[in-house]
């Protein structure tokens, strides 16, 4: 079996070469469709970075949901709300992050979270440094991953860190996981 790191490096030459505007497109509509029909208020999302499914790009799907975005602060995340227009700053890994105050991160019914990879059971392969892990792991909300169907796997190996989805949405499904309590 391939360790983390050789999966990170397979997954990610394959991303740099493989995502098309149609495929980001259907990805989102399923997901704003999700968030609608689920009913959920207060929303993480990420800005996107090296590929991933540019899932900030929704926030004008949502005008009855408050959003928030991540930002860095030391080894963890801090989640602030933003709307369209409101201006983003280069910070940690080059991601764009809100400026603000920051939420108490138990008002957040789902959060989108990125990833490298995804099972259909919901596990998760992130870039390593276990931030959305720590995060989540104090949180009782609904998390969701996004990625094309060429980034579902059979199998990523885990920690006992490591924080499960309870759901995957492709452009072609959304995949309720076995973790799912709702």
């Amino acid at each position: 079996m391939k360790s983390k790191s050789a999966l990170r490096k397979a997954f990610l030459d394959l991303r740099s070469r493989s995502f098309s505007n149609s495929v980001q497109t259907e990805i989102q509509r399923k997901l704003v469709d999700f968030l609608l029909s689920k009913k959920y208020q207060n929303i993480g999302l990420y800005h996107p970075i090296r590929g991933e499914v540019d899932v900030f790009a929704i926030l004008e799907a949502l005008p009855q949901r408050s959003v928030y975005l991540p930002r860095v602060k030391g080894e963890r995340l801090e989640f602030v709300s933003v709307g369209e227009g409101d201006e983003l700053v280069e910070g940690a890994f080059g991601i764009l992050e809100p400026e603000g105050p920051v939420v108490d991160p138990r008002i957040l019914d789902l959060v989108v979270v990125p990833g490298i990879a995804f099972t259909e059971a919901g596990n998760r392969l992130g870039y390593g440094g276990g931030f959305y892990d720590r995060f989540l792991a104090s949180l009782d909300c609904t998390c969701v991953g996004v990625c094309q169907d060429l980034f579902l796997t059979d199998y990523l190996p885990m920690q006992s860190h490591d924080q499960r989805m309870d759901f995957v949405i492709t452009e072609t499904d959304v995949y309720k996981t076995t973790n799912d309590v709702s």
